[in-house]
């Protein structure tokens, strides 16, 4: 479970994984944390990145989690870690399962296809770099279905938990 919150750190240093920003922090049905369950405090490495993440119960990587910048929710076995940049959220999230003594752990990061775009209100678009032709889409107003559909479809990276 620890994992999860380094893997979601990771994906939030790597945005560009993710193609959807959001108005509000996600899910938009579950409030806020004020503290990170020990159940994903410790150390994770993200062997894709060769980077080492280290989650407390107020920080991730020395970001404090009630500075207004982070916003972080919990779900079942999932953490949501939402960054703010500009006026938008971008959104990690970790998925710890743990089944006898062994923990499966990943960050996921949310992609929406272009097929998708009629299903949510997007508020708008932003091309890629210069030579680019991905969108970043923006949404408002996610309800609980339309969440469920970004994580069946999201992007998973496997992530390390070392303490």
């Amino acid at each position: 479970m620890r994992n999860l919150i380094v893997l979601l750190f990771a994906t939030l240093l790597f945005a560009s994984c993710s193609n959807v920003g959001f108005t509000n922090p996600q899910p938009e049905f579950l409030e806020p944390l004020t503290e990170i369950p020990e159940k994903f405090q410790g150390v994770y490495v993200v062997p894709e990145f060769d980077k080492k993440y280290i989650v407390s119960n107020l920080t991730i990587a020395d970001d404090s989690i009630n500075n207004g910048k982070l916003v972080v929710k919990s779900w079942g076995n999932y953490l949501f870690i939402n960054e703010l940049t500009d006026d938008y959220y971008h959104l990690i999230v970790g998925k710890a399962v743990k089944f006898l003594n062994h923990e499966t752990l990943s960050v996921h990061f949310i992609n929406l296809d272009s097929n998708q775009t009629h299903l949510f209100n997007i508020v708008g678009t932003e091309k890629g770099g210069e030579y680019s032709s991905d969108v970043t889409y923006f949404l408002d107003d996610v309800n609980r279905n339309q969440f469920q559909t970004l994580l069946n479809n999201s992007k998973k990276l496997d992530v390390i938990r070392i303490e």
